[in-house]
């Protein structure tokens, strides 16, 4: 296969990374495979005991996310993690094949310089504070179970912290942004 070209979109929590690489593959699914990084979340333990926890670079493998997405650079056909968000479990493996454009998203996209250099184009999502908020309720409580406290909880004690403190300056690494 000759050059996979490799897009990679970052932002905050809800700032619509899922919903763009979507619209991108919808473009010609035949073509374009979306790779998302949620897929490498390591184990809730281990994650439980971090500060902020899923909003934390710390708790994704960036190993195996990195030498998955090296293979499927070169051609190879990866077995792609399903990810629970309710039991925060893999529970189960989705064979995906190499296209012509692999699209990754997620939180810590950019956050390791050995998986940006993979990158061809780095995309940054951007949402005003309202909106991310919004987006998040709306789904966490349809997708996760999670009740409007909870969320909210969570929202003023780990997301917005660790996006100040890990996510925010990403964004310097962008080639450009969509808001």
């Amino acid at each position: 296969m000759d050059h996979i070209y490799t897009i990679g979109i970052s932002g905050a929590s809800c700032s619509g990374k899922t919903w763009l690489a979507d619209k991108i593959k919808s473009i010609s699914p035949d073509k374009i495979v979306v790779f998302p990084m949620d897929s490498y979340y390591k184990g809730n333990e281990f994650v439980e005991t971090l500060e902020f926890r899923y909003d934390n670079p710390l708790s994704v493998d960036y190993s195996k996310f990195y030498n998955d997405l090296y293979a499927l650079r070169t051609g190879e056909m990866v077995g792609l993690p399903i990810y629970d968000y309710e039991s925060h479990k893999i529970v189960g493996v989705e064979q995906i094949q190499a296209k012509s454009i692999i699209v990754v998203e997620g939180l810590f996209s950019f956050y390791e310089e050995s998986i940006r250099g993979l990158f061809d184009l780095k995309i940054w999502t951007e949402a005003s504070d309202e909106v991310l908020l919004n987006r998040r309720i709306e789904r966490d409580v349809r997708e996760r179970g999670d009740t409007y406290y909870s969320i909210i909880k969570r929202y003023d004690n780990e997301v917005l912290p660790a996006y100040e403190k890990y996510i925010k300056n990403l964004m310097s690494f962008a080639d450009f942004v969509v808001k």
